[in-house]
């Protein structure tokens, strides 16, 4: 930052009087080193104000010249131009302050509106009913299954899908999008009637089987329909498309292990 002739030698011509060179001086090259040294950020007059005499602790400003009395009244100037500083300084700083802001809003608006495309409504529209229908198999193996692991990997499911739903459907209200497309049975993945049907009435390994064998597919049909939003420019489209993912695979490879055991 360089600071102007202007204002280190002529602002007595606004602030009245030759008298006040010297301690206007002093008080804008105290500024200048504030500004220069310090990263604040002010909410108002007074915080600025308080942030100059808390700095003037360390760089005090001193009147020059003349008698006793002469420094005492350019000791008073010396405040009055001080507040006025600070009163330029507050309003800068709320203007580049309120620049930044809107700024930051516009980015984040533009993110949120431009980035819900049709892919990202679609993608929440058919995982939705396709989530609830894994926590509903892993609902079922909390009354059918006997082996452990395969009960530790249901609550997991649940655990995970459970509030991905709620994200999800957080998603289409935003965007005024309906929550049902009507698409569930031609999702990829998903199992028929006749295969719930068949879960339902199984139990002890050949609920296992089924379970393990239906979800292994479900969570495959899960991971291809992922691909819709990866690529999303929507950061939590992309995002929870790379969670399903990642953690869906893992769970694919964990599953085929437990399959093969039974």
């Amino acid at each position: 930052m360089v600071l102007s002739n202007q204002f280190v030698h002529g602002p007595e011509s606004l602030l009245g009087g030759e008298r006040l060179r010297d301690d206007v001086h002093a008080v804008f090259l105290v500024v200048y080193h504030f500004l220069e040294t310090s990263n604040l950020a002010f909410k108002n007059a007074e915080s600025v104000l308080q942030a100059l005499f808390d700095f003037g602790i360390h760089v005090p400003i001193i009147p020059l010249g003349g008698t006793a009395h002469e420094r005492r009244k350019m000791t008073n100037r010396t405040a009055r131009v001080l507040a006025a500083t600070a009163l330029l300084l507050a309003s800068l700083t709320a203007c580049a302050a309120g620049s930044s802001e809107m700024s930051h809003d516009e980015h984040m608006s533009e993110s949120s509106a431009a980035g819900f495309s049709s892919d990202d409504i679609m993608f929440a529209q058919m995982m939705i009913p396709h989530h609830q229908q894994a926590i509903e198999m892993s609902t079922l193996a909390e009354t059918r299954s006997q082996n452990p692991e395969v009960l530790a990997l249901a609550a997991k499911i649940k655990a995970a899908q459970s509030p991905e739903i709620e994200t999800m459907k957080g998603w289409l209200t935003k965007a005024g999008a309906s929550l049902d497309m009507g698409h569930a049975a031609h999702m990829d993945g998903m199992l028929s009637d006749a295969q719930m049907q068949a879960l339902k009435n199984a139990s002890g390994v050949e609920f296992d089987r089924l379970f393990l064998e239906g979800m292994i597919l479900h969570h495959e049909g899960a991971v291809e329909m992922t691909k819709m939003v990866t690529g999303s420019k929507n950061e939590d489209a992309h995002t929870l498309g790379h969670s399903i993912d990642d953690s869906q695979t893992d769970e694919i490879a964990y599953m085929k292990e437990l399959l093969a055991k039974l």
